[in-house]
């Protein structure tokens, strides 16, 4: 938050070496965004929650002050197991997809004590930026407290094999400063392997997929129980269209919005959209060279360490959209294949 902060942090990981003089230039434009931001109303995430477990620190220092006043529970010290809002505990799902500073807010809101945090969280499924974090770098210290999950009760093991190999030979941490590859995962249940058809052109590929779910449900099986995933919404859409033109309906699953289950049509979504969700059956679609990886994704980042961690990301989202499958994965495509294809 200031400049001499700034010049001493390390930045160990980073693909880029700053010296002090460097920091030193860059600083100033930190500080007139955040002049530009604050003018607006505006905060970033990482501000935004670094400022609000302040506002809790300082509220519970008045409550203990309170307490030390009114001479009430001193000698239990059990206002120093409760949070300013009286939280006794936090449960915490998708850990991997949060950064430091959501984990110091996390820590802020329930101070440590038994069973205050529960967290579930895989490496393999970061999907948005890079957050590798060590908790215990951020007040939660997990030692001797964490467990492994080993056994996938959602995916068969032949589709589970397929979408690990996505992420094969990746640095994947397991959420404390150590590594997780994953290797001592079983799922419980046994499928057909993932289905990989790769076409000459978009049309044969729209053929393939409107002709999937008619006979799907010429043989009596519910459509709802499948969903096609693309990697953007232009694509998403576009396959909709080419489903309409075919007399199929379908449901999009649009970011924020509940599926509730009722419609007996094919389900439409993005990657993104898709995580947390199990289908039947999966289709992933268009897993063509200049859309997985999407290249917008990779020509943002500033150095190669960066690229080599979107490179990762992009993976990841890859297996995330195959391991939504509890049956049957189709992996679709059409033109030059995705590069991602060659390990799976």
């Amino acid at each position: 938050t200031t400049r001499d902060e700034y010049l001493r942090v390390p930045r160990t990981g980073r693909g880029v070496r700053l010296g002090r003089a460097a920091r030193a230039r860059v600083w100033p434009v930190f500080e007139e965004y955040r002049v530009q931001l604050a003018e607006r109303g505006l905060k970033e995430v990482d501000d935004a929650c670094r400022d609000a477990a302040a506002l809790l620190a300082a509220e519970r220092e008045r409550k203990w002050e309170r307490d030390r006043e009114r001479e009430q529970e001193r000698d239990q010290g059990q206002s120093q197991h409760r949070g300013a809002l009286d939280y006794a505990a936090v449960i915490v799902d998708e850990a991997q997809d949060m950064g430091a500073q959501s984990w110091r807010l996390i820590r802020a809101i329930v101070p440590e004590g038994p069973d205050d945090l529960f967290i579930t969280g895989d490496g393999h499924q970061r999907i948005y930026g890079r957050n590798r974090v060590v908790l215990g770098r951020c007040g939660i210290d997990v030692r001797g407290r964490a467990r492994k999950l080993r056994l996938n009760y959602r995916t068969t093991e032949q589709t589970r094999r397929w979408a690990a190999r996505l992420l094969a030979g990746r640095a994947i941490d397991d959420l404390d400063g150590g590594a997780d590859d994953g290797r001592d995962v079983r799922s419980l249940t046994e499928g057909p392997a993932p289905i990989l058809e790769h076409f000459a052109s978009r049309e044969e590929q729209a053929r393939y997929i409107c002709g999937y779910p008619e006979g799907l449900r010429d043989g009596g099986e519910p459509l709802r129980g499948v969903c096609i995933v693309a990697r953007t919404r232009r694509e998403r859409d576009a396959i909709a269209a080419e489903l309409a033109e075919a007399g199929l309906k379908s449901v999009t699953l649009e970011a924020g919005a509940i599926d509730d289950g009722e419609a007996e049509d094919v389900r439409l979504a993005t990657m993104h959209r898709v995580k947390g969700l199990e289908f039947d059956r999966v289709v992933i679609a268009g897993m063509n060279d200049g859309l997985v990886p999407l290249p917008a994704a990779l020509e943002a980042r500033g150095d190669a360490a960066e690229r080599e961690s979107a490179e990762t990301g992009e993976r990841a989202l890859v297996h995330v959209a195959a391991t939504r499958a509890k049956r049957e994965l189709l992996v679709l495509g059409f033109g030059r294949p995705s590069r991602f294809l060659a390990r799976g």
